[in-house]
């Protein structure tokens, strides 16, 4: 899993501190052996399981409806299209999922 920022967005506001809005992606990895007869050798099961426990990582808290990142953010989220090569032909598999965060 690597994490790469594309770019900052700020707002101005009026009576309250300037919105920051970061813009970056998720690039996801995978590698499935080919040769192998085990559960793990679905190039879209260990794909889709990657992006399960991203999705989860990033689940906003019930209350207030925001994933804070420990208290590091405002809020983070997946906002878009999340392309996709779960390495079907060859085993190895990429995922760019893309993430906005609210800077406080």
């Amino acid at each position: 899993l690597y994490i790469v920022q594309d770019q900052e967005t700020h707002e101005r506001m009026t009576a309250v501190p300037d919105k920051r809005t970061l813009s970056g992606r998720l690039i996801i990895y995978t590698k499935v052996e080919q040769a192998s007869d085990t559960e793990d050798s679905v190039p879209a099961d260990v794909m889709n399981a990657a992006l399960d426990a991203v999705e989860a990582a990033l689940a906003p808290d019930p209350w207030p409806n925001v994933q804070t990142l420990g208290g590091k953010v405002a809020h983070c989220w997946i906002e878009g299209d999340i392309v996709m090569e779960d390495g079907a032909v060859d085993g190895i598999g990429l995922a760019v999922v893309p993430i906005k965060i609210l800077v406080p």
